[in-house]
Parts: C-alpha cells; structure tokens; sequence
C-alpha cells in the first residue's frame, strides 16, 4: 500500500508562483499521474486527497497534517509519498530535494527511499541535484512507515514554474518517482 499525499490544498495553497500559480495545483497533478502509472504497475494506492480540498474535515494546518498521518497509519500504508514545490525568496535557486525525518520510525528505510528517488527524479527530469537531506516534517516524522517528502522543483524560479505547471513534465516526474519506488523496494 502506497500513500501518496499531495501537499497543501483546499484553503491552503501552498507557495504561489511567479506567474500565480498554486503550489497546491501542481501537486495535485502530479499525484494524480503517479496514482495512474502505480494502479497500471498493481500496486495499491491511497491518495490523502483527490481535488482541491483539505483533508481534515475542520481544517486548520495542524489539522490537517495530522489528518494526512491518521490516513496512512490508519491504512498501514507499506511507504508515505508527499509531493511539493520548493520556494525560496531568491528567484535564480532551483532543484529537487527528497527529504526524510531522522527521528521517524523507520528513519533508515526512508533515508533508502529518499535516495532512490533523488536519483531517478534527477536523471530523468535533469533538475539540479539539491541532494537528500533531513528534517522533520510533521508528516515524515509521524508516520509507522518509511515516509519522504519531496520537493521537486522551485514554484519560486520562473522557469522550474513553467515546468512545474507543465503536464508533461509531471508526467515525466511522477513516471521519475514510479522507477524511485521502483529501485527502492527492488
């Protein structure tokens, strides 16, 4: 079982491009394309939403990211995806990190995880490497499986925003992180 959270929606809109668009857009796209290419490998996913809603049902932000951790442990999800933009109030930095907390529970399989999918999201979009790094994100920390978030690319530089936004790029991203997951339960 493989839960795939898409960061931010509803009335949270996570960080807002240059050109306005809405981080919580992209990763809604781009779940949703990983969803399909995971059901067509028979695998079986659960997304913490589907549309532009919040997951918790009386939201706040807190709310709602311990709604997207109930979802997975609930579910006794096998691994925990969550998909992001980056932001930076320099418009020229750019790139792709998978993050994975340390203080988790299964903080050595994600770390795994998060290099697997740092790999294969680099070569195969050819976003700058920003490397795997630790933090402690509320939603990698707490959940009982092994968790990453990534951030796939800056909604903050002008051209990874067009990309972002881009449906063949997230095509190509999620198809990224499918061989990621791919290499990592291999």
């Amino acid at each position: 079982i493989i839960v795939i959270d898409p960061g931010h929606g509803g009335p949270d809109t996570g960080a807002i491009g240059p050109s306005y668009t809405l981080e919580k857009d992209n990763n809604l796209a781009i779940s949703l394309y990983l969803k399909d290419i995971l059901t067509e490998a028979r695998e079986t996913v659960l997304m913490t939403r589907e549309s532009d809603c919040a997951v918790a049902k009386n939201y706040t932000q807190r709310a709602d990211l311990e709604a997207r951790v109930d979802f997975a442990n609930k579910n006794k999800a096998d691994l925990f995806i969550s998909i992001h933009n980056n932001a930076n109030t320099n418009p020229d930095v750019n790139g792709t990190s998978v993050y994975y907390s340390a203080k988790s529970a299964k903080a050595a399989e994600s770390a795994k995880l998060a290099r697997a999918l740092q790999d294969a999201i680099v070569d195969t979009v050819y976003t700058v490497d920003k490397g795997v790094r630790t933090e402690d994100f509320y939603v990698i920390r707490h959940v009982t499986m092994p968790a990453v978030l990534i951030e796939s690319a800056y909604i903050s530089n002008p051209e990874e925003e067009q990309r972002l936004k881009n449906p063949i790029f997230q095509k190509n991203l999620a198809t990224a992180i499918f061989h990621g997951i791919y290499e990592y339960v291999k």
